[in-house]
């Protein structure tokens, strides 16, 4: 019985797989295809940009840093404590080196970050090579919430959680300023020595060097102010002033800031006020910021929380880069934007296609990396995607539909239609009834956001099984037909849902008509196509069910190895890789008694498998690790560790020599890895 569909996407990710790998031994990065975003899966707590606004170090509430450059749109490193930037990226610290990103943080212009001590400003090296240097300030304090550094480390301003504002210049006497009503957000230095000050009672303040309080300007509309119980009105929660200190960003939540507002009609804003006069110059609804910083050339980097009205550290958030004069999204991530579902390589490895959880299906030329196709359908994600011999390609979708396409992408027909309902006679109230429910659920989804975010979150879930089993022959596909009755009924006499069951068709490719429909109610298994026009399903409880040409059952394999997550041929179908929860195993088309070799999986939740078309190769992603086996015995050869801050592997697939595997993850991005001329030499990668 083929279950309904559901979403289930890996616990673990693949760390670091954004950059090159260094020269050796061993799977190496060979290209990325599509542009990946700068996300974390937790909330951004600070963005610093380095080297002239060129590159973007971003540090989330797990203490992780990571660095990306800005024009390319590549992660150069991700680091966890003390950090230093090398030609090849973020590498660890090496003792008494490198930088530790822990709190307010400033990036001077000889290249050093300060950040407060306690009594101390901290400045250290980013590159590693001079030791960090404290000078004693004791007026600092390591708890402060907002730093501004000037002049050579000369003028000092440091911002507390109570709206205070400690000022400090040369070796004079510390000014005290009651600047604000609550938190400091951000402070700033203009090149005349006055102070910009903004707080979360929304006021936005200019002091001159004295400390005397120039001009005040009200960030947001009186009436937007945060009430004290509720989720009235609103609450600034990030601000960031521009280099020339024109213009200053405030990220504001519905409420008072302490508790979640969901419900609230806009539960975030991000809007820009020019300055002196306080003009709103744009703004975004919807949009929940938790860092903020102008780069040098006046562009914005924001860090966007991905589910507006979460609060928490546990909030996925993505930077996005934003034209500071008009709000304008910049450098929109290109290639897929939900999760890779399945990926397949044309015969001759020249192309591979992808499809994803959004309806998107992709073709890219392996030689340079550069997408020549793409199409999108409306109804759901795409199950599976084939290639014919005549480089039509055949696609399965959420809503049980087949569609052929043209290698450019032009729609060619249906194959399978949607399933008609059995519809039942609706009384009014029936009727009513069931407007009602659309409506609340409609209600329910998610608030689209205004700017171009991959939530991999959004799509999370879906569950793909291969149900398209192209003959070995070239001539047919066989294909699950649904069958949908909308005939139970609940107590008052209503319509209580609708319930699908399937049979099999075999479908002629070059007609497009049904040939042969088989009584077969089980999860078709396409990646496993035995010889002689056999197919091969799950079992409903564990293994699988091997059946002739005719719709015969033949036999049943591996039942004693629990349920079968995944299978996967040869192009001639003689071995096939099953995986399931506990192992992986090769068997013989030709004898199905007993596996040829098997090893043990470790993962609670295993994630995609692959094999190669020789049959000698696997890789499976299996308790924090993606494995390259070799077959006959499963033996262990590379690994690529996987960590908690890069994309979760959602499909994978070789090329028909062997020498690439491609690895597509849950944002959309697709990362192609060069194995070798012999991958059985391959050493540890990391």
């Amino acid at each position: 019985m083929r279950l309904p569909l559901r979403c289930s996407l890996l616990a673990v990710v693949l760390s670091s797989i954004a950059t090159a790998e260094p020269p050796g031994e061993g799977p190496q990065l060979r290209a990325v295809l599509g542009s990946p975003d700068l996300a974390a899966p937790a909330r951004i707590l600070e963005v610093l940009f380095l080297q002239g606004g060129t590159q973007l170090l971003a540090l989330d509430a797990t203490g992780t840093a990571q660095l990306w450059d800005v024009q390319r749109g590549e992660r150069r490193g991700l680091v966890f404590g003390p950090l230093v930037l090398t030609p090849a990226g973020l590498r660890s610290a090496p003792p008494g080196r490198g930088c530790l990103l822990d709190g307010a943080q400033v990036a001077l212009d000889d290249g050093r970050l300060a950040r407060a001590g306690h009594g101390t400003l901290q400045l250290c090296d980013v590159s590693g090579q001079k030791a960090d240097t404290q000078l004693p300030v004791p007026a600092l304090s390591e708890d402060g919430t907002a730093l501004a550094v000037a002049a050579g480390t000369t003028r000092l301003a440091q911002g507390t959680a109570f709206g205070e504002v400690v000022l400090l210049q040369g070796g004079a006497a510390p000014l005290h300023l009651q600047a604000h009503e609550g938190r400091v957000l951000a402070l700033h230095f203009l090149e005349g020595g006055q102070l910009l000050t903004a707080g979360a009672d929304g006021a936005i303040r200019a002091y001159d060097a004295a400390g005397q309080r120039l001009r005040s300007v009200d960030g947001m509309p009186s009436r937007k102010r945060a009430h004290p119980t509720g989720c009235e009105g609103e609450t600034p929660v990030v601000a960031a002033f521009s280099t020339d200190g024109s213009a200053v960003v405030l990220g504001t939540v519905a409420g008072d800031g302490l508790e979640s507002c969901p419900e609230a009609a806009v539960p975030a804003r991000l809007r820009l006020v020019e300055l002196p006069r306080g003009n709103v110059r744009w703004e975004l609804k919807g949009v929940q910021a938790s860092a903020a910083r102008f780069a040098p050339d006046g562009t914005l980097a924001v860090a966007v929380a991905l589910r507006p009205g979460e609060v928490g550290d546990a909030n996925p958030s993505t930077v996005v880069r934003l034209d500071g004069g008009t709000g304008a999204p910049l450098g929109r991530p290109t290639g897929h934007q939900a999760p890779i579902t399945v990926l397949r390589f044309s015969r001759d490895g020249g192309a591979l296609l992808s499809g994803d959880a959004a309806g998107t299906w992709k073709r890219w030329a392996v030689a340079n990396g550069q997408e020549t196709s793409s199409a999108t359908q409306g109804q759901g994600a795409i199950l599976d995607l084939r290639l014919t011999r005549d480089d039509k390609v055949l696609t399965q979708h959420e809503d049980d539909t087949v569609r052929q396409w043209s290698a450019g992408g032009t729609l060619l027909g249906v194959l399978v239609a949607p399933p008609h309902r059995e519809a039942a006679t609706l009384s009014a109230a029936c009727r009513s009834e069931e407007e009602k429910t659309k409506a609340a659920l409609a209600g329910m989804g998610p608030r689209p956001s205004p700017l171009p975010v991959r939530d991999p979150g959004r799509y999370a879930g879906v569950t793909v099984s291969p149900e398209l089993a192209v003959a070995l022959d070239g001539e047919t596909v066989l294909v699950p037909v649904a069958e949908e009755s909308c005939v139970s009924f609940s107590h008052d006499g209503c319509p209580s849902g609708c319930h699908r069951n399937y049979h099999l068709e075999r479908v002629s490719l070059r007609t497009g008509q049904p040939l042969q429909v088989l009584p077969v109610d089980e999860e078709l298994l396409g990646g496993c196509v035995p010889p002689a026009g056999g197919f091969v399903t799950r079992g409903e409880r564990a293994g699988m069910n091997v059946w002739g040409a005719s719709g015969t059952l033949a036999g049943q394999i591996g039942v004693v190895l629990g349920k079968v997550t995944s299978c996967e041929a040869t192009p001639d179908g003689r071995k096939m890789l099953v995986a399931t929860a506990r192992s992986l195993s090769v068997w013989d088309a030709a004898a199905f008694s007993a596996p040829v070799e098997a090893v043990p999986r470790r993962a609670q939740a295993p994630g995609p498998v692959a094999f190669s078309p020789r049959g000698d190769l696997s890789v499976d992603v299996d308790g924090g690790e993606l494995r390259l086996r070799h077959w006959p015995k499963g033996t262990f050869v590379a690994r690529l560790l996987l960590g908690p801050h890069d994309d979760a592997p959602t499909a994978m697939a070789f090329t028909p020599d062997a020498q690439t595997l491609a690895v597509g993850t849950a944002r959309g991005v697709i990362y192609l890895y060069a194995l070798g001329s012999d991958a059985r030499s391959a050493q540890q990668l990391h």
